[in-house]
């Protein structure tokens, strides 16, 4: 639980919370040796710039899909993604050749430039289509902008020209329909000739689309449709140039999800002064050893050494209550596990343990 706490990623934390004990040797050795390197990258270049991310293989299958359209939000969580794995292939690129086996993990950060560029010059954060999006877009939303002024400024010199006073129950330019109306009253007849688009809940004003302004509203609506389906075409071209890559995206979210989940394990051996255990083939010699979650409980806490040659079966401890035979054989218990699991143990380096298959507790 500690290791999870300490990753950016629900995804990360996920695979922390699966993590379990190797019984093969050489498994062990290797998670030993990666999460050691880890460590030791984080010493020579400080902390790994790897913020919090969803889990976005869903919509890496959804945009796989052919004709599959993202939505704005989807894709400025994809843009997120792609701009923040690409920071951290930045900032390892050139320091991580020291550690082959982080190195291998990060050789798949491929989220490519290309997605990224395209997914920023089109996105707003709020995942709103930009108008750089496309030229022909720019284009668009202009003359609609420029049209929809245009006609709501007639309709509020109309609504404010000599003789309305009467006839008017609100001087503002409203929408019903999607349609720029005026405000009215009941006896607006005997004023203009128009369409009632609705009605206020009193029944006192009705909203009323003068004759004039069909026409110029009928363009607005065309003018709307051609903005949606430029948007749409662009959204169209974002979603099919992620399924393009969704090699390129699955094997970076993998490499950063192993990542996040390595620095977690490295942040906890950094606060627990832990170190890379020898594994031997019999021999348990923990030097100076501390059990984690008494560490967390108490700030003092008294280092144990405990050695168990590899010809010998067991050892015997004895001593007065609350001398500390509990906790050394938990200790001793707990840290097998740990660095079975990969972790690196709060103990001295030089520090040996052997690969056990059970582990059992009889305590009580």
């Amino acid at each position: 639980t500690i290791v999870m706490g300490l990753a950016a990623s629900e995804p990360a934390r996920e695979v922390l919370s699966r993590l379990r004990p190797a019984i093969d040797v050489e498994t062990v050795r290797e998670r030993l040796r990666v999460s050691a390197e880890m460590s030791a990258l984080r010493q020579h270049t400080g902390a790994i710039p790897i913020q919090e991310f969803s889990d976005l293989r869903a919509l890496f299958l959804a945009a796989a899909r052919e004709g599959a359209i993202l939505n704005g939000e989807a894709l400025v969580q994809i843009r997120d993604f792609v701009l923040s794995s690409r920071h951290v292939s930045s900032f390892i690129h050139s320091r991580v050749e020291p550690f082959p086996r982080v190195a291998s993990i990060s050789a798949n950060l491929l989220a490519p430039k290309e997605l990224a560029d395209a997914l920023l010059k089109a996105l707003a954060d709020d995942g709103q289509l930009l108008d750089d999006a496309s030229s022909a877009l720019k284009r668009l939303r202009n003359r609609l902008r420029e049209e929809r002024v245009d006609l709501e400024a007639r309709l509020l010199r109309s609504l404010n020209q000599a003789g309305m006073e009467t006839f008017v129950s609100d001087h503002i330019v409203t929408l019903r329909n999607h349609r720029f109306v005026l405000p009215l009253k009941l006896n607006y007849t005997e004023k203009l000739e128009g369409i009632v688009q609705d009605r206020s809940v009193s029944g006192e004003t009705l909203f009323v689309e003068p004759m004039w302004a069909v026409e110029l509203n009928n363009r607005l609506m065309l003018l709307e449709r051609e903005v949606e389906a430029e948007e749409h075409r662009i959204l169209m071209q974002l979603s099919a140039m992620v399924r393009g890559y969704s090699n390129e995206l699955h094997l970076t979210f993998d490499a950063m999800v192993a990542l996040d989940g390595l620095n977690a394990r490295a942040i906890f051996a950094e606060r627990f002064e832990c170190a890379e255990p020898e594994i031997s083939d019999g021999e348990i010699a923990l030097i100076q050893a501390r059990h984690p979650l008494l560490t967390v409980a108490v700030h003092d806490v008294v280092p144990i050494d405990l050695r168990i040659p590899a010809d010998h079966k067991g050892i015997v401890i004895s001593g007065p209550n609350t001398g500390g035979k509990t906790v050394a054989l938990k200790t001793l218990g707990l840290l097998c596990l740990m660095a079975q699991a990969g972790l690196l143990i709060p103990a001295q380096p030089g520090s040996k343990l052997t690969v056990y298959r059970s582990v059992f507790a009889d305590i009580g």
